[in-house]
C-alpha cells in the first residue's frame, strides 16, 4: 500500500513538472518581466505560502517558556522593561524553527525575511514577535515592543486563516502574511514573508 501511495505522490509530481515543461524542441515561452512591487509581492506571498505548510504550530507555541508568557505582562513600577529582560524560550525549538525559516527565506532571489508572530499564552487576543529575522525586514514590528493588539492587517489571517498581503508606500518592501496552524487547525500565529522590492 505504501508503495502504491509512493508511486501515486511520485507520478503527481512528475505531471505538474512536465505540465509546466515545454515540449521538446521547441523554445520556453517569454514573459514580460514583472514589475518590481509585484515581483516581490509574488515573492512574499510564495513564500508565507510555503511557511505556513511547514511551520508546526503546536511546537512555535512551546518556544516561549511559561515563564515568560506571565512575565511579559507583569507592570513593576521599578522596573519597566521587566519583561523583556526576563524573557526566555526553550532554545532547540527557537532554533529549530528560526533555521527553517531562514531556508525558507533563502529560496528567493530576493533579500527576504520569514517573521514568527504568535498569539501570547495568556491573552491570546494580543500578539509578539517571537522570531525576527536575519535581515530585519518588517512591515509591522517597531524596535522594542513586547505585546501588541494585531494591526489591522493581521485581523483576516487570525480569524479566517486568509493569506494578506501589505504593501506600504514608501517603505521599500512587501509583506505576506499566512496563518500558522496547530494540530487541531486552530491558527495561533502569523507568519510574515517580507521581501525587499529590487531596483529597476
Amino acid at each position: 500500500m505504501k508503495c502504491l501511495f509512493a508511486l501515486a505522490v511520485a507520478s503527481a509530481i512528475l505531471l505538474a513538472v512536465s505540465a509546466d515543461s515545454p515540449e521538446p524542441g521547441t523554445a520556453p515561452a517569454t514573459t514580460k518581466p514583472q514589475a518590481p512591487r509585484a515581483r516581490a509581492a509574488n515573492e512574499a506571498r510564495r513564500l508565507a505560502a510555503i511557511a505556513s505548510a511547514v511551520l508546526d504550530g503546536d511546537e512555535c507555541m512551546e518556544i516561549v517558556t511559561d515563564r515568560a508568557a506571565e512575565l511579559m505582562f507583569k507592570i513593576d513600577r521599578r522596573d519597566r522593561w521587566i519583561g523583556s529582560d526576563n524573557y526566555d524560550v526553550d532554545r532547540d525549538k527557537f532554533t529549530r524553527t528560526k533555521k527553517l525559516l531562514i531556508r525558507v527565506s533563502r529560496l528567493s532571489e530576493l533579500k527576504a525575511d520569514c517573521n514568527l508572530w504568535l498569539r501570547t499564552k495568556k491573552r491570546p487576543e494580543k500578539i509578539h514577535v517571537v522570531i525576527r529575522q536575519v535581515n530585519s525586514l518588517s512591515s509591522f514590528y517597531t524596535w522594542g515592543q513586547m505585546i501588541v493588539d494585531p494591526p489591522k492587517e493581521f485581523l483576516p489571517v487570525l480569524k479566517d486563516g486568509r493569506t494578506a498581503v501589505f504593501a506600504p508606500e514608501g517603505r521599500g518592501r512587501v509583506s505576506a502574511l499566512a496563518p500558522v496552524r496547530d494540530s487541531l487547525g486552530d491558527v495561533v500565529g502569523v507568519v510574515e514573508a517580507c521581501c525587499e522590492i529590487p531596483g529597476p
